[in-house]
């Protein structure tokens, strides 16, 4: 009889250590999700240097979303001048108006381009080329549910370097709205996904330049 209140005891006992180790556990994983973590630059070739943020899109998005290349050329442009240590750039409404009133600019040459940014004064040293060639709100031929996806590949020429018509950065970038499936217009608006999309398009893609905090398993 005592051997098995003794057994009956040390299970228990266990169950519980059991228990605690695993509240512990999530404890400490929840701790982590929501703790921010210190994420470095990619690219760290702007200090000191001017810069342009261009973005180019394919003409059927342009179409579809005439002030999508205009809007995110202006929170690109923001967040690198704000958190960086660049000498200057050129201002966003610029570069969308060059773009708008030279319609052959993706033709340039490197150093005619960065020329031509600047106003035909000194070129910028250093050229942020964003190629969007997807942003679409839900997958073709299915307008119930959103899954909503923002692609391109973020280059840069440094115009003043050794090879100032190679790319001295370049890497594809994607970010998805919602994070969950099984939302449709009735929960969340068409223009709730694309505004998210853009706000996570060009924080991700500023992120790229300057050192920064973000949370341990940031869903985007």
């Amino acid at each position: 009889m005592r051997s098995t209140i003794a057994r009956v005891l040390a299970l228990s006992a266990m169950l519980g250590a059991t228990s605690g180790c695993q509240l512990a556990g999530f404890i400490a994983a929840g701790i982590q999700e929501n703790t921010p973590v210190k994420v470095y630059a990619e690219y760290e070739g702007l200090q000191g240097k001017s810069f342009a943020v261009v973005v180019d899109a394919d003409r059927s998005i342009q179409g579809r979303w005439p002030t999508l290349v205009p809007n995110l050329t202006a929170r690109i442009d923001a967040l690198i001048a704000q958190n960086t240590l660049a000498s200057g750039h050129v201002q966003a409404a610029d570069i969308v108006l060059f773009q708008q009133t030279n319609p052959r600019w993706t033709i340039m040459g490197r150093q005619e381009l960065a020329s031509a940014l600047a106003g035909g004064e000194v070129a910028v040293d250093r050229i942020i080329l964003i190629d969007l060639f997807e942003f679409r709100l839900n997958e073709p031929g299915n307008r119930h549910l959103w899954d909503g996806v923002a692609a391109g590949t973020i280059a840069v020429l440094e115009t003043d370097g050794a090879f100032p018509d190679e790319y001295a950065y370049n890497r594809p970038l994607s970010v998805s709205f919602p994070d969950a499936g099984g939302y449709g217009p009735d929960e969340i608006s068409g223009s709730l996904v694309a505004s998210a999309l853009i706000q996570r398009f060009s924080q991700r893609t500023a992120w790229l330049f300057y050192d920064h905090e973000e949370k341990y398993d940031i869903p985007y």
